[in-house]
């Protein structure tokens, strides 16, 4: 198999990660919202990271793929590179999102009950 075409399985799998993502982070969000659960709006958000994730992974097998050119003798394979870099910038972010809303309640022992 080439590495086109493993590129091509991988984005396959991507999209399918996209819509499977979609759908978790709408359901746990929804049910956070309804019943007042922190944790479980946390882990909505974490699908949606996930699914901001899928994307660049799909832009970057995208541009992956292309083959090699004027400007880019070697091709452009490096271009994941850059997008998993994307990637870890924004679950950082998520990450430090959520800590930060969340901590305070550590503190003073705010609890609600789900």
């Amino acid at each position: 198999m080439s590495q086109s075409e493993n590129l091509k399985i991988a984005q396959r799998g991507a999209y399918l990660s996209l819509v499977v993502y979609i759908i978790l982070s709408i359901a746990k969000y929804v049910t956070g919202y309804i019943y007042q659960s922190a944790a479980v709006r946390a882990d909505a958000l974490n699908n949606m990271t996930d699914i901001i994730v899928s994307i660049a992974v799909i832009v970057g097998l995208k541009i992956s793929i292309k083959p090699a050119d004027k400007n880019h003798q070697y091709g452009h394979l490096k271009s994941e590179n850059i997008s998993t870099l994307l990637v870890s910038f924004i679950i950082m972010f998520v990450g430090i999102q959520v800590v930060t809303e969340n901590a305070p309640r550590l503190i003073t022992q705010d609890r609600h009950v789900p």
